[in-house]
């Protein structure tokens, strides 16, 4: 018997496959596929256990997505060694992954008065509910964040340049304080970048950035992403699997192509800052 042709519904449906390079590109690929193949239902089981590394939904892991966080972690790690990152769908998706994976019904944060207003109305207004209590202080003021700090502070958040004060953060106090009690220091470095600081250098243990920002550097592509040891950054890892706040692959290749001239554009911002001081 003869075999009769698929209808062309089906056609449309199974193209022909893209062809895979052999040839490494030079350039990010941007992997748009939600799902991927795989030749057994043990190799998928294996690859979503964690059992080998791949990738087996977008949501959790994206080759695009995943490239942009590794090459932040590089940049900040860069003087250290063993830093990773995970990468999210905005600024604020970052840092709420952060303050769930490290607060809960009667943890205590201190942060800056002057905290970025999204920052402060998490704090303030939606953690609140849930009972995790935060004292707002003057973070320059390294007195005074000793004197807020309880047995039940969970995290010391400081923000590098503060958004939109420009306050300076002395993160070497902070971390000092920190430790002492138990805590751990997150460091909002957007308007810095890691250009011009890299807190982990500095004794912070986690790194936020919003990528939207100096980062992406075309107005172009939202984005956040949480740097530090993977100790430290797993459990925020397992909030963004949870939540779901991924960052899709498009927005992942404009803010890694953003990295690729940071260093020329921050310097230059900041020459031009400085002619204005003078």
């Amino acid at each position: 018997m003869t075999e009769q042709p698929s209808g062309e519904n089906t056609r449309a449906i199974h193209l022909p496959p893209t062809p895979v390079p052999r040839q490494e590109p030079l350039g990010t690929p941007v992997w748009r596929s939600a799902t991927y193949a795989f030749p057994t239902s043990q190799e998928y089981a294996d690859v979503l256990g964690e059992r080998m590394p791949g990738y087996t939904y977008s949501r959790i892991d994206n080759p695009t997505s995943d490239g942009f966080a590794a090459a932040v972690a590089a940049l900040e790690g860069a003087r250290l060694g063993g830093v990773t990152g995970e990468a999210f769908a905005s600024g604020m998706a970052a840092i709420t992954g952060v303050l769930l994976a490290y607060t809960h019904a009667g943890a205590h944060v201190v942060a800056p008065a002057a905290a970025y207003g999204g920052t402060y109305g998490l704090m303030s207004q939606l953690l609140s509910r849930f009972g995790v209590l935060t004292d707002f202080v003057d973070v320059t003021d390294p007195a005074q964040v000793r004197a807020a700090i309880r047995p039940e502070t969970r995290l010391i958040w400081a923000e590098t340049l503060a958004n939109p004060t420009m306050a300076v953060a002395d993160l070497p106090a902070l971390a000092e304080a920190a430790h002492e009690a138990g805590a751990l220091l997150v460091v909002d470095s957007t308007f810095a970048t890691p250009v011009v600081c890299r807190p982990l250098e500095h004794g912070a243990d986690l790194v936020v950035h919003s990528a939207t920002k100096y980062i992406g550097g075309h107005s172009d592509a939202t984005g956040g992403v949480v740097v530090g040891r993977p100790g430290v950054v797993a459990p925020v890892r397992e909030v963004r699997l949870h939540t779901g706040g991924a960052l899709a692959p498009d927005e992942a290749f404009l803010l890694r192509r953003g990295l690729e001239t940071l260093p020329l554009r921050v310097r230059r911002q900041c020459d031009t800052a400085a002619l204005l001081a003078a």
